[in-house]
């Protein structure tokens, strides 16, 4: 089974809080994810400014190209994924058995366009907020 773990500043994390994922209709446990509770983040918001000054320390361009690196094996790439990996067609179908929702073309498609929009959202809010 897929286990999920947190990832907190780059490493994972074993939670002790863990909510199993099933399938919509016949109740299969399909991964068990680890959850990040309120005190966790509250912890962890200590360091959300030395994140952000790392984060500014990166030229714009170079962002755009990790983000499109990013984006890019995202859509096309096996990747890592807790104790296991994924393709893009295997995400579409744990979506679909997760959530009822079709398995399709177009699914993967949907994805590749919200990648796009998502990536330009976080660019366009790391470029407007104050330092």
């Amino acid at each position: 089974m897929l286990e999920i773990p947190v990832i907190r500043w780059g490493k994972p994390y074993d939670s002790l809080e863990k909510q199993e994922v099933v399938h919509f209709e016949t109740g299969e446990v399909l991964a068990r994810v680890h959850q990040a509770n309120g005190g966790m983040l509250k912890m962890d918001k200590r360091h959300f400014q030395r994140a952000r000054d790392a984060l500014r320390q990166i030229p714009i361009d170079k962002l755009i190209e990790m983000a499109a690196k990013a984006g890019d094996l995202y859509l096309n790439a096996k990747l890592p994924l807790g104790n296991g990996t994924q393709t893009p067609e295997e995400f579409c179908r744990m979506q679909s058995a997760t959530t009822g929702l079709p398995e399709h073309a177009m699914v993967i498609e949907e994805v590749r366009d919200t990648t796009v929009r998502l990536v330009w959202l976080l660019l366009d809010e790391w470029v407007a907020s104050p330092a």
